[in-house]
């Protein structure tokens, strides 16, 4: 038996379904940053990895969780090598695609990561003993090099933090 059908899915676990069902056809998904870089044949690539996380053991048998998890978005320079302007073309593309926004609505087009984050991102069980209480979004975009061994990309890097309560049954 895999040992991860015994927890109930984290965030992480829940981000990776979601973003894999969403653009899995376009781009690679990591559940965490790789240990190896991916290389230019994996990108574009989106890249799910937490960074912290901890939480506030409240004395009702109900527990305060916060996580802070990035969502790398990599994508490599020499896919924009032909477009107008390829200088520029990545960085902007990587743009649109995080918050793109509908010229009408003014919401977060259906193809982007914020509204995949803002429209499907809960964390409410069956059982109700999960429930978000908060998240914020915060985005920083940069082209060039993310790390020593990652070079040549236009990158958005998307923190997400989140807060959410735990009921815990049968606390003594």
């Amino acid at each position: 038996m895999d040992n991860h059908q015994l927890y109930a899915k984290d965030t992480v676990q829940r981000l990776y379904e979601l973003l894999q069902g969403q653009f899995g056809d376009v781009y690679t998904v990591y559940p965490a940053f790789p240990l190896t870089p991916p290389v230019k044949e994996e990108m574009p690539c989106l890249i799910i990895d937490r960074k912290t996380d901890g939480a506030v053991l409240g004395p009702t048998q109900t527990d305060e969780v916060t996580e802070v998890i990035d969502i790398s978005v990599l994508r490599s320079l020499a896919d924009s090598v032909g477009g107008e302007n390829p200088r520029t073309d990545a960085k902007r593309e990587l743009e649109m695609f995080v918050q793109g926004q509908d010229p009408t609505s003014l919401d977060y087009k259906a193809d982007t990561l914020y509204y995949m984050l803002r429209h499907y991102l809960t964390l409410l069980q069956s059982s109700g003993a999960i429930w978000l209480i908060d998240s914020s979004v915060q985005t920083s975009y940069d082209v060039g090099r993310l790390q020593d061994d990652i070079t040549n990309v236009a990158y958005a890097l998307t923190r997400l933090s989140t807060q959410r309560r735990v009921v815990v049954q049968g606390r003594s």
